[in-house]
C-alpha cells in the first residue's frame, strides 16, 4: 500500500470525521492482495455516523479513484468487546489486534453463516464456500490470521483435513486457491446450499447474541420501525434460510419482525450488508 493511497484515504475520511480512527484490514493488511483487491477499511467513530457523512466520505473516495470496502463501527462496540478488530491504524502505523473472546467467536460464526447465504444469493459461490469454511475452522482458530487471511485458512484446512470428506476438502481448497475475489461457480450448487443449511440448523440456537443487535436497532429506527425485543441477527439469517429453500412466505414473516417488507430480495441483501464482518477475504 503506497503512502499516496494512505494519504488519500485519510483525507477523504478525516474531512468528515476528524477524530475517527481508520484501520486497514483484509488482504492489504495481511499482504495477500491481488490486482483486483480493494482496501478494506474500518472507521472507528465516537458516535454512530450520520448517513450524510458516510455519503460524503464515499463520494470523496470514489473521486480519488480508491477501490474500497468501508465499514463504520462506534468505538463503544470495541470497548464492550462486541466487535473484533485486527488491522493497522493509518494514523500511527501500529498494529491493532484485540482478543478473540467467546462473544467475538459467536459473532464471527453468526456472521459467516449469514454471509454464506448472502453470497449464494448473489451467485458468488467461491465467497460462499469460504464463508462456510470459516464456520468449520472457527473452533480451532487461535489468532485473527486463522480466520481472516487466506494463509491462515489454508493452514487450518490442511491441519484439519481428517475432519473433512475428500469431496468437501477439495471444494474448500479450490475456492481458496481461486481466492474469494474471483467469480466462480461451485461444481454443485445444491450441495453447497445443503452444507450451508446443515451448518445453520446445527448452530442457530447458539450463535445469536442480543448484544450484537444495536446496529440493527439503529437501522430500524431509520426505517421507522423500532422493535427492541426482536433478535435481529437471527431473524435475518432465518429469513435468508427460508428464502433459499423456496419458502418466501416464511422469509417475509421473519423480516416483517424487523421492518415492513417491500422488495424481499433487495431487503435481504441490504440487511446482510449490515453485518460486522463483511471483509472480502
Amino acid at each position: 500500500m503506497s503512502h499516496h493511497s494512505i494519504d488519500r484515504i485519510r483525507s477523504a475520511i478525516k474531512a468528515s470525521l476528524p477524530s475517527a480512527r481508520i484501520v486497514l484490514v483484509g488482504s492489504y493488511y495481511y499482504n495477500e492482495q491481488t490486482a483486483d483487491s480493494d482496501y478494506d477499511l474500518l472507521v472507528l467513530s465516537n458516535f454512530p455516523v450520520k448517513r450524510s457523512k458516510k455519503q460524503a466520505i464515499v463520494a470523496r473516495l470514489e473521486r480519488a479513484g480508491i477501490k474500497y470496502d468501508l465499514h463504520f463501527i462506534p468505538k463503544l462496540f470495541i470497548f464492550l468487546k462486541w466487535k473484533y478488530v485486527a488491522g493497522k491504524d493509518l494514523d500511527s502505523g501500529k498494529d491493532i489486534r484485540l482478543e478473540l473472546t467467546r462473544r467475538v467467536r459467536s459473532a464471527v460464526l453468526a456472521s459467516r453463516i449469514k454471509m454464506a447465504y448472502y453470497y449464494y444469493l448473489g451467485e458468488e459461490y467461491n465467497k460462499s464456500i469460504i464463508a462456510l469454511l470459516k464456520v468449520r475452522i472457527m473452533p480451532n482458530a487461535v489468532t485473527d490470521i486463522d480466520i481472516f487471511s487466506f494463509t491462515g485458512n489454508l493452514r487450518l484446512l490442511e491441519q484439519l483435513r481428517s475432519e473433512f470428506s475428500e469431496e468437501e476438502y477439495l471444494l474448500y481448497k479450490e475456492a481458496l486457491v481461486k481466492r474469494a475475489d474471483v467469480q466462480g461457480k461451485a461444481t454443485d450448487t445444491e450441495q453447497l446450499l445443503g452444507m450451508i443449511n446443515e451448518m445453520f440448523l446445527r448452530s442457530k440456537g447458539d450463535l445469536f447474541q442480543l448484544q450484537h443487535n444495536l446496529q440493527y436497532y439503529a437501522y430500524s429506527i431509520r426505517r421507522g420501525s423500532f422493535k427492541v425485543l426482536v433478535n435481529y441477527n437471527k431473524a435475518i439469517t432465518s429469513a435468508l434460510y427460508h428464502y433459499m429453500n423456496d419458502n418466501p412466505e416464511e422469509s417475509t414473516r421473519q423480516l416483517s419482525k424487523l421492518t415492513k417488507v417491500t422488495h424481499l430480495e433487495d431487503q435481504l441483501k441490504e440487511y446482510s450488508c449490515l453485518s460486522m464482518f463483511e471483509m472480502k477475504n
